[in-house]
């Protein structure tokens, strides 16, 4: 039988050097996101800035407004709905026909 001789172990030169690869590529990712990070934090801080203005120029907009007095406004009279006119007496046919209607019903309740 013959002897299997270890493999051989990749060199501690080529480890270093794909981990030194490894860290460079981190650690340009890294500092990309840093400088993203302070260019969205600047313009966030420039935006606050723009809408305090706005809301001071409102708010002093507001408070300004009339500086007169108000004087007190004199009630309104209402005017009165109109009455519903008097109601005409009805016809001699409209007079049978809703006698005939109140007698038809009350009929139906008899049953």
């Amino acid at each position: 039988m013959e002897k299997k001789s270890p493999k051989p172990q990749p060199a501690a030169s080529e480890e270093s050097s794909f981990m030194h690869k490894a860290g460079e590529i981190l650690h340009s990712i890294g500092s990309h996101l840093v400088d993203a990070k302070d260019a969205v934090a600047e313009t966030v801080a420039k935006e606050i800035k723009v809408v305090k203005k706005a809301i001071k120029k409102k708010s002093a907009a507001k408070k300004k407004g009339p500086a007169t007095k108000k004087t007190a406004k004199k009630p309104t009279v209402k005017k009165n709905a109109k009455k519903p006119s008097p109601k005409k007496p009805l016809s001699k046919f409209a007079r049978k026909a809703k006698k005939a209607a109140k007698k038809s019903a009350s009929n139906r309740m008899k049953k």
